[in-house]
């Protein structure tokens, strides 16, 4: 890159080699912006301060999205791009922008070592063995992987695009591997040499959102609980800030915290203070409820990561801002079954 850099600075690429030149260096600018941010992101995930935000997604449009991406590549290459879900498919419990990661290095991976005139393929459905998860299969028609190299894929350098003509970081798969860990998830690959690949990973099924509601008032508690548990949502509840952190040393980890601040006699102010110390639920989202708006102000100005709601406007607000944090509830049954469809192994 530094050569051709020193081409152009010296003009001593004619103007016809100029347009490939500069391409070429824009391929290497990509390349190296991805290095420099896989690299990152496996400083971040070994230290233990890769942030996950989990929320109930729907698949379906994480997928359309990926494709939009792919699809203008798809095309120039001669590649067809599928996607085959369960119509039923349930949403999951993730972190959408990972989901999206993930995705986009599988079947980034998949167009390297698809020729022309094959197919990539992304399958979702149930688990077969057990219902709590979705599996889902990015599965291409390429080159395939030797049966000895597919141990250490998912190792750091351990790209199998490394070995071939197709350069990657190296980095990929361990990133991949250790999003889906985060999820709770598996991942493991299928391959025969010359006929396909299959990647294949579980993200679990999205559950019940449970919140963990802290007032010191039993009157503003019991409105509270009655209106979240109307919206499908778990909820417990606490009359103080150390009933809360009772709850929390008993393993009971909520999806989100909301709370009151003027409790006495520990405040909402060390409740929170309390909360992002421990190592279980630092990275929990808090909904802080006031009844003036000076507080209002101040949390806007001084906690930027803590939401905050003006009493008087609670039921209004605190819906939306639900949503926003933990997705979609899932749809309780109606009382009728719904077919359970399963994805078939070696689809």
């Amino acid at each position: 890159m530094s050569a051709a850099l020193d081409c152009i600075k010296e003009d001593v690429i004619s103007e016809v080699k100029l347009p490939d030149t500069i391409k070429m260096l824009k391929r290497q600018v990509v390349r190296l912006n991805t290095l420099v941010n896989d690299v990152l992101d496996v400083s971040k995930i070994e230290s233990g301060k890769m942030m996950y935000h989990f929320k109930n997604c729907n698949f379906n449009s994480i997928l359309s999205q990926t494709f939009e991406e792919f699809a203008q590549k798809a095309k120039e290459l001669g590649i067809h791009l599928i996607k085959k879900m369960d119509s039923h498919l349930p949403f999951i419990r993730a972190d959408k922008d990972k989901i999206l990661e993930i995705l986009s290095n599988l079947i980034g991976n998949s167009f390297k070592f698809t020729p022309r005139g094959g197919e990539i393929r992304i399958e979702a459905g149930i688990k077969e063995v057990d219902e709590e998860w979705v599996e889902i299969r990015v599965v291409d028609t390429g080159s395939g992987i030797p049966k000895d190299k597919i141990q250490n894929l998912f190792e750091r350098f351990g790209d199998h695009a490394s070995t071939t003509t197709q350069k990657g970081t190296g980095l990929g798969l361990y990133i991949v591997k250790s999003y889906i860990k985060a999820h709770q998830g598996d991942i493991h690959i299928e391959s025969e040499e010359n006929v396909k690949t299959s990647v294949v990973f579980t993200i679990p099924v999205a559950r019940t959102p449970k919140i963990l509601v802290v007032d010191d008032t039993k009157d503003m508690l019991a409105l509270i609980q009655e209106e979240l548990k109307s919206e499908g949502y778990d909820v417990q509840s606490a009359l103080s800030g150390r009933g809360a952190l009772d709850i929390i040393e008993k393993g009971e980890i909520p999806d989100l915290f909301l709370t009151d601040i003027h409790m006495s006699p520990m405040s909402g102010h060390e409740l929170i203070g309390r909360l992002r110390e421990l190592k279980t639920t630092e990275h929990i989202p808090i909904i802080a409820m006031t009844a003036t708006d000076e507080e209002l102000e101040w949390f806007k100005k001084n906690n930027s990561t803590i939401q905050v709601i003006n009493k008087a406007k609670l039921l209004k607000e605190l819906l939306p801002l639900l949503k926003e944090e933990l997705g979609d509830v899932p749809q309780r049954d109606s009382g009728k079954e719904k077919p359970k469809p399963k994805l078939k192994k070696g689809a």
